[in-house]
This record gives structure tokens, sequence and C-alpha cells, in this order.
């Protein structure tokens, strides 16, 4: 029994640098991130049953470990009552889940040393498979996708990402890591924990990095002044061991083999080295959103917008720089999502492991314990690290370490009973969410490729099982409604059309009684409804959802374009002006939504031109055709929602232009 309890919680912590939110591909083998994440939950499960089944003294460490956590997680909960996002509070609530009960079963355990090495090796295979994408996945992918939107994808940013959802999220994990893997590697001398650490330095030069790059630095030095400092000169040639053989794995990979294999990550490298050097004075477009959550955070700074709902809160404040999902920042983070409350408990939080700090003795282990913290909370204040789950685990499984009262016990108690039969229970039910959870995305994956290849009803089918799967997540929704949009917009069949407008009815009868604010939700929903002929109804979802995310150009595009179908021109004209304090924004930032603009501009010269007036129509015409010349808004990029080259863009306008310059009728905007 023994040994199964101890294998299994091995198990569980050599998964956790896998828990990136993302499939592991190595071309050849592809698993899923479903199975990760249920694997994890099914091991962690047996584990602490296992452990349960021993009877053991219940660890003091546990009880202080909840008295700092609890109140960060309540407020987390809490936030259900008033969150945007309810999907998006109810999986950062099952992440807490996971990395609480981690720390329980790091707590009762027996072989705390055998868990701790599990992480550090976990961290080791993916740096390995970092390496094996590098090396055969992405010279693979280069040769299937050799044109179209997906070669673009795949050559604009070849960096490995192991499992992780973005290379920069691995390569902050393997510098939050490595501290560890270096004590086992230069204090206790083992072979292969020098490889390890050694493999995982590589890693994060491949994942190209600069804060993970210069947090890595950092902590090698620290190693050397502490070997220098303690006169460990095995520790300190250990450690020099390590550099060289990193240098070596570095040397193989980048000049040997194939002429360009290294290119993807060497391109990444310079583009960020130019950026640093022409963007000195604000470091990062990490500023930029800062800004932004610091002004959504201001209106709400009490309670914050839920927990996880940053990206629909950043919506609304978002000046047209750089989108995106996540904050960039744990304080941002916190603070847009839980306000100065949810601030506040992270204070708390901290304030425990502080504590502990100033309190403990000072071992070997322990410092590089602290120095790891260090490390993750230092990236985790300038990236968003906590949006991870790998990340967010195993912060709270070292800081655990740190926390007073880790090495004390007591008898035996009633507490441990009634702890361990919450925590299975709770273990159970995020079992059954991360199903419904992984369930739905893939089935909005195989929408996504239906819809891609033109199958549409198949592609609504696909859309409507991830409803079903998980009917709080909008994703699937409101692709779906999107489909039935396009296949009622085009379907001439009277009785097919009126089959289609009653599904439509049954979506927004589920949309009206939804509680998130999803722009896209209500964007989709105010198409819908212009669609069916409901034209107030459809006006007050299009202004909700330009409300939450005003510097959406695609957005006042819509707008734009049904008051035009509506014949209110005098309201499409004042439209077509709502993106003016942005276009800077759009320019600077080549914002992906540009092409929007010339459409937006388009709009307003055939108002001009059907009001009467030619001459102001030819001067917009013209200044929106040379701008696209110029491609002073970005028209064709990976990341828009649809693919327009430039040449036929310039195309559409130069015709545009001559049409109206013949006094003749324009074309329908181009779609």
């Amino acid at each position: 029994m023994a040994a199964l309890e101890k294998l299994f919680s091995i198990f569980v912590f050599f998964l956790i640098p896998f828990l990136g939110n993302n499939h592991l591909s190595l071309f050849y083998i592809n698993i899923d991130k479903f199975w990760i994440e249920t694997s994890f939950i099914l091991v962690l499960i047996v584990a602490i049953f296992l452990q349960y089944v021993r009877d053991r003294e219940t660890r003091i460490s546990l009880l202080v470990f909840l008295i700092f956590f609890v109140p960060f997680m309540l407020i987390n909960i809490i936030s259900l009552v008033y969150t945007w996002s309810l999907f998006s509070t109810l999986w950062e609530i099952n992440v807490l889940i996971w990395a609480g009960c981690s720390v329980s079963l790091y707590a009762f355990s027996t072989n705390r040393e055998g868990l701790l090495r599990a992480i550090v090796l976990g961290t080791f295979v993916s740096s390995i498979c970092a390496i094996v994408q590098f090396i055969v996945l992405f010279p693979n992918l280069f040769e299937v996708f050799q044109n179209g939107r997906l070669s673009g994808i795949v050559r604009g940013q070849a960096i490995p990402v192991s499992s992780f959802a973005y290379h920069n999220m691995l390569g902050g994990y393997f510098a939050f890591v490595l501290p560890v893997a270096l004590y086992y590697g230069t204090v206790r001398r083992k072979l292969l924990y020098i490889i390890a650490s050694s493999v995982i330095i590589g890693g994060v030069i491949l994942t190209t990095s600069r804060i993970s790059i210069a947090i890595v630095l950092l902590e090698v030095l620290f190693c050397i002044v502490l070997m220098l400092k303690e006169k460990n000169l095995k520790g300190l040639f250990s450690t020099l061991g390590i550099l060289v053989l990193a240098g070596v794995c570095l040397y193989a990979l980048f000049f040997t083999g194939k002429e360009d294999l290294g290119t993807g990550v060497r391109a990444e490298m310079e583009k960020k080295t130019r950026i640093t050097q022409t963007q000195i004075t604000t470091l990062n477009t990490r500023t930029d959103i800062w800004k932004n959550g610091i002004d959504a955070f201001k209106e709400k700074p009490v309670t914050g917008y839920g927990s996880g709902a940053f990206e629909y809160a950043y919506r609304k404040y978002f000046d047209g720089g750089v989108y995106t999902q996540y904050s960039h920042s744990v304080v941002t983070k916190i603070l847009v999502e839980l306000g100065l409350i949810g601030l506040l408990c992270a204070v708390w939080y901290l304030t425990g492991v502080i504590y502990g700090i100033r309190k403990s003795a000072k071992k070997s282990r322990d410092i590089f314990i602290y120095a790891a913290c260090s490390a993750g909370i230092l990236f985790a204040a300038l990236d968003f690290a906590f949006d991870i789950p790998a990340f967010v685990i195993t912060f709270f499984v070292f800081s655990f370490i740190m926390l007073p009262g880790s090495v004390q016990s007591t008898s035996g108690t009633g507490f441990k009973h009634v702890f361990t039969c919450l925590v299975i229970v709770l273990l159970i039910s995020s079992l059954f969410f991360t199903v419904k959870v992984d369930m739905s995305k893939k089935s909005i994956d195989n929408g996504t490729l239906y819809l891609e290849g033109g199958f549409l009803r198949d592609a609504y089918y696909a859309y409507m099982d991830a409803v079903h799967e998980m009917p709080v997540d909008n994703e699937g929704r409101i692709k779906a409604i999107n489909v039935l949009n396009n296949v009622y917009m085009h379907e001439k069949n009277g009785e097919r059309k009126e089959i289609f407008g009653r599904m439509l009815h049954g979506h927004l009868a589920t949309v009206e009684r939804l509680n998130d604010k999803d722009s896209e939700l209500f964007l989709v929903a105010g198409t819908a409804y212009a669609l069916l002929g409901d034209k107030k109804k459809a006006e007050e979802y299009l202004l909700r959802a330009h409300l939450y995310y005003p510097s959406s150009p695609f957005y006042v595009f819509t707008i734009a374009g049904f008051y035009v179908s509506a014949g209110d021109i005098q309201k499409a004209l004042m439209w077509t002006h709502k993106i003016d304090p942005y276009l800077n924004k759009y320019m600077a930032s080549k914002n992906p939504g540009g092409l929007y603009v010339y459409r937006i501009r388009d709009i307003e010269a055939n108002i001009y031109f059907g009001q009467g007036d030619t001459k102001r129509a030819l001067s917009v015409a013209r200044a929106n055709l040379d701008d696209a010349r110029m491609e002073k808004y970005t028209i064709a990029s990976v990341k828009a929602r649809e693919m327009v080259s430039k040449d036929s863009m310039i195309k559409y306008l130069q015709d545009r232009v001559d049409l109206f310059q013949r006094g003749l009728s324009p074309l329908p905007s181009i779609r």
C-alpha cells in the first residue's frame, strides 16, 4: 500500500508541468489536453485515497496553509455572484481546487523529497518535448503547410511550446522550477539532475522569453555566489558543468543538422531584440495592457469583475492597441478580477509565506525553494503565469513549504477524515467539470474544421454538441448562432428559412436569460435579430455589444452596416466616425482588425455618394485607397477574423474610386 501511494503521488507531481492548457503535439504522437488533465485528476484522487487509508497523523502545516489559502479561495467562489463570465470563474475555481488538493497530498506525504524531484523530472521531460518539437514537429509542419492561413500561423512563430498554450509561459515555468533542479544537481550532485538542469536551461532559450532568460541568468548567478559563499567547490564545478552542457545542447540544436532548423527561434530572438532597442522608454507593450487593466479596475475597485473575467473587463476599456486575453501581471489580474478585496486576500497569503521564511531554518533546500518562489513571483508580476494551471499548482506547493509549521505534526484527529472526504468530493466534481470542458472544446475544434471545409450542417451540430457539454461556456453558442445567421441569410427556400428562424429564436431566448457580459454573444444575437426583422432588439443588442467592446472596428463596421440596411443613413454616417479616437492605436499596434477600417471608410464614401456629394465621396475613397496602398492599417493578418489579401483590397478600392469618378452606382462592400 505504501509503495502504491508513493508511486501515484510521484506520478501526480510528474504530471503537473504538463498542465499548460494545451495538447502535447510531437507530430507522430499527439496527447490531447483532455487526457493530460483527466489523468492528473484521476491519479490525484487515487493518491489521496491511498494516503487516507494509511491513517497517519494530521500535519499542522496543512491547517496553517488553509488559514492563509481559504480567504483567497472564498473570494473566488463569492465572485460567482457578480462575475462577467460564469464559465471563466468556474474554471479558475477548478484550478484552485487542483492546487489545494496537490498541497494536501504533499502535506500528508512521507516522501516530500520525491514529490519535488517528480516536478523537476516532469519539467525535464517537458523540456525534452519542446526540443523534439523544435527538431521534428516544426520541420514537418513546414513541409505539410506550404501555403494558406495555417502556413502563416506555423511560420509566423515556430517556437516550441511543449504542452503550454504560449511559449513565453513555458519559458517562465522552466525558470520557475530551475532553482529546485539546480539544488539537486549542485548541492546533492545527482547526475540526472545535472543533465535535467542543463536541458531545462536549453528549453528556456528555445522559448525565446526574454523575461525567463533574464531570470535564469539571475538564478545561475545566485547559485554560483552561494557555492562560493559556502566554499562548495564540487557544487561550483557542477554549476559550471551544467552551463557547459546547456551550451553544448544549444550548439547542437542551432548549428548542426538542417540548415533552417533554428530559423523560427532566431528570427523571434532578433525581433525581440529590436523591440527592446526601439521601445526602451516603454519597456514593452505590457505597459499598455496594464494601463487598460487599471482603467477597468477603477470602475469596480472593490470586488472586480469576477475571477477569470479579465478579458471581458479589458475589452470595455481597450484602447485599440494590443489586445489580449490575459493581464500579463498577477497584480493587474487580481485587481481587475477580484478588486481590492482579492488583493488583500493575496497579500494575506504572501504574509504567511514571508512570516514562515523569517521563522524557518535556512537549510540548503529551503534556500533554493525561496529562490524558485521569488523567480515565480517575479515572472508572474510581468506576465500571465497565473492563468496557467501548472504555474498555479507549483506556486502553491512551493510556497506551502515556506509557510510556518511545515515540519511539525500532531497526533491524528477527526479533521483528516472530514477533510479527505471533502477533498475527494471536490476532485470528483472537478473531474466531471473538466471532462465536460475538454469535450466541449474538442467539439468546437471539430466544428471549426467542418466550417473551414464548407460543411455548415456538421459545423452547426458540432457547435451544439459543445453547448450541450458545457452550457455555461458561450463560445459554442456564439459559433452556432453565427453559422445559423449565415445559413438563414442565404437560404432561398421559404420553408427551410422558417425552420432556421425558429432555431435562431430558440438560441435568442437562451441569450436573454444569460447574465454574462460577453460582447461577442451580444453581437451575434444582434445580427440574428436584424436578420429576423426585429430592428428594435437588433439595435439593443448591437449597441450593448459596442458598449462592452467600443474599440472594435468589426463591431463598428457591423453596426454601421445595420443602420444602412435599416435605412437610417444619418446614424450610419455617425457610426463610421466611432473608430476615429482609436485610429492612431490601430496603426501603431498593427491591430489585426485594420481591415475593417477600410470597410468602414468604404461605407462612409458610399453614403456621401448616395447623398449626391460625389466630391466628398471621391475624397474619402481616394484617401482610403492611399491608406491601403501604404497598409496604414493592417489588411492581412493570421489573427484577423477573415483573410483578405492586400492586392485584392487595393483592387477593390481602386474600382470604387473609378466608379465614383464615372458617377456610377457603387458595388456592394467587399466581404
